[in-house]
């Protein structure tokens, strides 16, 4: 089986698509030429040529990430992202013209996979939602994307809604690979590593919320949990955005709160001049050991209603992957964690579903649930250690997208619905 990937090979690249493959031989000359394995009994063959071509004896496959990446030293690429269109000054970007210039030039070559990972929300037209005063900009790569009704487009939302998830017939889900993008993108594994750590912690508080990027939802939360009183209750935020225009707008709102500073008061606690990452080291010092328990609070937890499809990031990974219990401000979280790993669901899904995007509502809850804090830490403790199970089992032994080219890219859904005619 012949994959051709259209970019330079890296070694990170390699990994996002070729993990747990084994018997690996390869051929690699000035970043091309090719890797051969073996996964679950079959040959596979990665080429590794940036040209376009048409070959008919495999897949082709371009990455969104490393379109990006490599624009500066693949022409085509850098052709791409520069190329202007006749629209709106605020659609007019790099990202949405690169999408926009990449269908036009393949739109119409059968035999292509899309891995298209981008840390965000992809899918808008079946959501209920107000969000942007041009949701046309929103709409603008989910456009794109639907002009490659030929191609395979892998990408890390789940679909919540069946009846949704038939509109988009060829955009599948694929598991490990989502989560090597994550790795490569927020460096993951050290949650997994923090698991070693926080299994003999002592703490000083039993649930902790903090709040990185200041937006108005999580201002009003941390200052509903905060009327709460509650000596067990760690608030924080953090000024690694400060630059940012919600920063400035809505510090004054929680001058209160305690403050992790990366800058400090000295050169030697800016945490700036020493921490690359882009999810920084001082979560695993200044946050997680701080509380048994997070509340996670995803990106879209701030809406009110249900999502037709959705993602989870490196908040809702790096809980699960540390085994840390968390109770969740939105349900979308839960529903797909459950829908992935095939768990119950969480213990408080019900009161998540309730309450999603409400701050006073979600503070009632939290003292509701401290109330009886030691019983409901065990409930979402052996809840997040079943789920840790699954996924680091999924993990070490799946790569998502060559079992989707095996089974000739049939959804889990359709396979079960052929299993059950033929049973009937």
């Amino acid at each position: 089986m012949k994959i051709y990937i259209h970019h330079y090979y890296t070694e990170s690249l390699f990994y996002l698509l070729a993990h747990n493959t084994t018997d690996r031989y390869f051929e690699i000359n000035d970043n091309c030429g090719s890797v051969k394995c073996k996964y679950k009994d079959t040959y596979f063959e990665f080429v590794f040529k940036p040209e376009i071509s048409d070959e008919e004896d495999g897949y082709h496959l371009m990455d969104w990430t490393n379109i990006h990446s490599q624009r500066f030293i693949d022409k085509k690429l850098f052709d791409l992202s520069n190329r202007q269109r006749e629209v709106s000054d605020e659609i007019n970007n790099t990202e949405n013209n690169t999408l926009y210039n990449l269908v036009e030039l393949l739109k119409d070559k059968p035999n292509w996979i899309l891995t298209f990972f981008s840390g965000e929300k992809s899918l808008y037209k079946h959501e209920s939602l107000i969000y942007h005063n041009n949701p046309e900009l929103l709409y603008d790569i989910e456009n794109s994307l639907g002009k490659l009704n030929k191609f395979k487009i892998i990408f890390e939302e789940v679909f919540l809604k069946e009846e949704i998830e038939k509109k988009y017939p060829n955009f599948y889900f694929a598991f490990s690979n989502v989560m090597w993008y994550w790795n490569n993108h927020a460096d993951i594994r050290w949650f997994y590593e923090f698991k070693k750590i926080y299994d003999y912690l002592k703490f000083d508080y039993d649930i902790c919320y903090s709040m990185r990027t200041h937006r108005y939802n999580r201002i009003l939360l941390l200052n509903e949990l905060k009327k709460l009183n509650k000596k067990n209750i760690f608030l924080q935020r953090s000024d690694g955005r400060k630059e940012g225009v919600e920063y400035e707008k809505y510090e004054n709102k929680v001058l209160d709160i305690h403050l992790n500073s990366l800058t400090g008061e000295n050169d030697f606690d800016n945490l700036n001049l020493v921490n690359k990452q882009r999810v920084g080291l001082d979560l695993f010092f200044r946050l997680l050991p701080k509380a048994k328990m997070q509340i996670l609070d995803e990106s879209w937890a701030w809406s009110i209603n249900n999502f037709s499809s959705n993602y989870i990031s490196e908040k809702s990974i790096g809980y699960i992957l540390a085994g840390i219990p968390f109770i969740s401000t939105h349900s979308f979280p839960l529903e797909i964690i459950q829908k992935i790993l095939n768990v119950q669901p969480h213990p408080f899904f019900e009161e998540s579903k309730k309450i999603q995007g409400n701050a006073v509502l979600f503070s009632q809850f939290v003292n509701t649930f401290l109330n009886n804090f030691d019983d409901n830490f065990k409930l979402c403790k052996d809840w997040i250690d079943e789920c840790n199970s699954i996924f680091l089992k999924k993990l070490y032994n799946e790569n998502s997208l060559l079992d989707l080219i095996l089974n000739d890219f049939q959804k889990l859904n359709l396979i079960n619905e052929k299993l059950k005619q033929k049973i009937l």
